[in-house]
């Protein structure tokens, strides 16, 4: 049975917020155990990754990277029934570099159950709406 969409925006909203407060971990039980995670190529981090511990070794590897990083979502929506897309302004301030970054991400989640069974990066939001609207598993190289 499919999540309403709106409950699914909220729990994105509230994910942010809890994310802000309290480190990525927060997000942990919200996944399924088999939940997919995908970050394109051209984006640090690159790779599809299964399960809980595929997430765990995603972000870890991600934040590694990073001595400051920020999330703000700019606009969170809906896209079918189960996907919700949020368009992000991230900053961060690399580790070994200094250097201060800032980019536009778009997440993507797609809920089963109230749990999510997809979570993607995309660098645009047309990327991530045909993938939402995609329920097909991505394929790719293994991070």
């Amino acid at each position: 049975m499919a999540d309403p969409p709106e409950q699914n925006i909220e729990m994105v909203r509230q994910a942010f917020e809890a994310y802000a407060r309290d480190g990525v971990a927060v997000v942990m039980p919200l996944l399924d155990p088999q939940v997919e995670v995908y970050s394109p190529p051209g984006i640090a981090n690159s790779g599809l990754f299964h399960g809980v511990e595929g997430y765990r070794a995603w972000t870890d590897a991600w934040f590694e990277a990073w001595d400051e990083f920020e999330i703000d979502p700019q606009k969170v929506e809906a896209v079918g029934e189960t996907c919700v897309i949020a368009v992000c302004h991230q900053r961060g301030v690399g580790k070994s570099s200094g250097i201060a970054v800032e980019q536009t991400m778009v997440y993507m989640w797609d809920f089963q159950d109230g749990r999510i069974i997809r979570f993607h990066l995309y660098m645009d939001r047309d990327e991530a709406v045909a993938a939402a609207l995609d329920p097909a598993p991505r394929q790719g190289p293994e991070g």
